[in-house]
């Protein structure tokens, strides 16, 4: 049976063998036997974070504060989820010294990164001016080793029987590197009205832009890949807003705008042959954008009201491969305009917060806390059926709609690149302007009450905490996903895929799979403090 010990793709290709040579008596036995070992590895992060602060004498009333800094970091790892699963194993048959191994290599991150910026105050403390500016430099890479072994093992590499060789070897060895190095600015300035008007103490407007840099992780880099690793997602940032802070009052509202460049897409072929090779994108774009606002008012120094909300506009500003779930477990085709699915449009928490001391004794305190979270219409996903590849709009990753060589076209030349367009629509996840997640609030309630103990020699405090989730049992979904497979299963009947199976990953009845929210739960805790 396989395990991190003792893969099972490895025991069935053993097994795979004994069968194949019953009559002959060269039986393998198992993979990982008599004489096994295991080797297993460790990752290491580590680095260096120099930086350095400079106040700079004041000049016609200006003050500046420069800080340098800088980051050096590397981060090591086995190649823990590829094909080898990132252990070694050694084996033996019980009477021969027939040996075979698994060097599973590694992943490694360097970081190199490199920052300053100027604090500028004006106008006697009142206009603030940050400029920056982020250099980072990344070099990834992963390496695997062989699979190697006896003479009569079965083969699959460069090294295997099947090219040549005279190993069991599944990949050969293998390398993937990349180097990036983006330039990252970013601003940032606030105005404070305390010296325009006395009366608007408290108010002040800020405004900022920067970007930041998501690097494709070094897991991705595998030997499944088709072409180069993806260059680094640029993420843009905008916002703007107003803050009026006093010592009872706190309002904020701003304005936010994110845009996503280079954006990472991922998609594996199903069938055909180029069955179980993955293509890493990077040609999507997408953007997010809305309003938020916040309010904590502290109406007596007991009870204070609070509330939160925010408007997201979530959507892809380009056809492309995508993630198309925000928790990532689903992958498909983003069109251009459709929103990102799985990003409630409103968001919403509210509530009020009661505090009292010495009720019952000297220094005590009981808290009480009751909140709301509104969540809005998220937007959901769906799987495109075999039919679907006629009428998906076509982009740079996708073949042109070409049907020459293709099943059913007799006697015309070609690859038939409308079976690539095929292979990538049949089952991609997409999203459904039919479906979606409806709106819901839960309610919470939490009361704390600490109690000192100042006669006990030992114990200092003890503290009680009561928990309540979702206090009026609301039945709501976090997550929603439906699967429609073909009606008609087995092949498709006409046509120029005529033959080819008509579904690449299943042929199963509609479903939808949803994760439901958390129901009524109570909890109670107690504390002790020594």
């Amino acid at each position: 049976m396989g395990s991190k010990y003792c893969p099972q793709t490895l025991a069935n290709e053993y097994a795979a063998y004994d069968a194949a040579n019953a009559a002959t008596g060269a039986n393998l036995v198992a993979p990982c036997g008599l004489n096994d070992q295991v080797i297993g590895y460790t990752s290491d992060t580590y680095g260096i974070r120099p930086r350095v602060t400079i106040i700079a004498p004041e000049i016609f009333g200006i003050d500046n504060t420069i800080k340098l800094g800088a980051l050096i970091a590397k981060e090591t790892a086995p190649a823990i989820g590829s094909p080898l699963e990132g252990y070694t194993y050694f084996g033996a048959q019980p009477n021969s010294s027939n040996l075979f191994g698994v060097q599973s290599g590694g992943v490694e991150r360097e970081i190199y990164q490199g920052y300053m910026q100027d604090k500028i105050d004006l106008l006697d403390n009142t206009l603030h001016v940050t400029p920056g500016l982020t250099i980072e430099g990344t070099h990834s890479s992963m390496v695997s080793g062989d699979i190697f072994g006896s003479l009569n093992s079965p083969f699959y590499g460069p090294n295997g029987l099947a090219n040549g060789g005279t190993e069991l070897d599944q990949y050969g060895f293998y390398k993937a590197t990349k180097w990036d190095r983006e330039y990252l600015p970013f601003f940032n300035v606030s105005y404070d009205f305390d010296q325009v008007l006395p009366a608007l103490k408290g108010l002040s407007a800020y405004g900022s832009f920067g970007d930041s840099a998501l690097f494709a992780p070094v897991g991705d880099f595998g030997p499944n890949r088709i072409g180069p690793p993806p260059y680094a997602s640029i993420v843009h940032m905008y916002e703007g807003g107003i803050k009026y802070n006093t010592s009872n009052l706190l309002l904020s509202a701003d304005y936010f705008y994110q845009k996503i460049d280079r954006d990472f897409g991922f998609f594996e072929f199903q069938s055909g042959p180029q069955n179980g090779l993955e293509e890493y994108s990077n040609f999507g774009r997408r953007e997010t954008k809305g309003v938020e606002a916040n309010v904590i008012w502290q109406i007596t120094p007991r009870l204070q009201l609070f509330g939160n909300m925010s408007h997201n506009l979530a959507k892809y500003l380009t056809n492309g491969f995508a993630f198309v779930t925000v928790a990532e477990d689903q992958y498909g085709v983003a069109f251009k305009g459709a929103p990102v699915t799985g990003i409630p449009d409103w968001l919403s928490n509210f509530g009020a917060d009661y505090t009292i001391k010495s009720t019952l004794v000297d220094a005590d305190a009981l808290d009480i806390r009751f909140a709301g979270t509104y969540t809005g219409h998220q937007n959901t996903t769906y799987d495109l059926g075999p039919e679907d590849y006629l009428t998906v709009p076509n982009f740079t990753a996708l073949a042109p709609l070409n049907f020459n060589g293709c099943p059913g076209n007799p006697g015309t030349t070609g690859s038939c690149l409308a079976y690539t367009r095929y292979n990538q629509i049949t089952g991609a996840t997409v999203y459904d302007p039919h479906g979606g997640i409806n709106p819901f609030v839960v309610f919470s309630l939490d009361m704390n009450y600490l109690m000192p103990t100042p006669q006990l020699p030992v114990l200092k405090s003890v503290n009680f905490d009561l928990n309540i989730q979702n206090l009026f049992d609301q039945r709501y979904f976090q997550y929603f996903y439906k699967q429609i497979s073909p009606s008609a299963c087995g092949t498709i009947k006409s046509g120029p895929f005529a033959g080819l199976p008509a579904n690449n990953y299943s042929c199963t009845p509609e479903y939808g799979d949803a994760i439901p929210g958390q129901p009524f739960s109570v909890f109670f805790t107690v504390t002790a403090r020594f």
